[in-house]
């Protein structure tokens, strides 16, 4: 069933991205996964999960399934390592020098920790209910030479 799922339930782009053919499926708008149209395309009915037992039928379209899922990570990762290989144009890339650097930065109120005589400092910064922290470390100034180096 790869093939199927590929031609009909699935645009496969070489890339590895994809978008689902929503006529088969009813999630999004009702209250089952897939609608008769899937049922239609595979040529067998939905599964009563009380009465119904798993056939071969269902362990070859879940072994399909895994084999689609496969390919799909497959051409992500290529694409991602195809990505990570090729040289940036300079052209494109924002240009940033030391003068983008502000002289001096403003940090919100901190939690200040003394940790084995280290003092630590937590900034909290709220994102969509999730709480993360940032740990800023102080440390003496550069020397000229350190500073070209980095």
């Amino acid at each position: 069933y790869k093939d199927l799922i590929i031609n009909e339930l699935i645009d496969l782009k070489n890339d590895g991205s994809f978008k689902l053919n929503m006529k088969y499926f009813n999630y999004a708008t009702g209250l089952t996964m897939t609608n008769s149209k899937f049922s239609s395309l595979f040529g067998h009915p939905v599964r009563d999960t009380k009465k119904d037992l798993l056939t071969d039928f269902h362990m070859d379209i879940a072994a399909s399934i895994q084999a689609v899922t496969e390919e799909v990570i497959l051409r992500l990762t290529k694409d991602l390592k195809k990505r990570q290989e090729s040289f940036d144009d300079p052209e494109v890339l924002p240009k940033v020098t030391k003068e983008d650097i502000p002289d001096k930065r403003i940090y919100p109120k901190s939690k200040e920790i003394l940790n084995q005589g280290t003092k630590n400092y937590f900034y909290k910064t709220g994102t969509n209910g999730i709480t993360y922290f940032s740990m800023i470390f102080p440390c003496k100034p550069l020397t000229n030479e350190e500073f070209k180096i980095a």
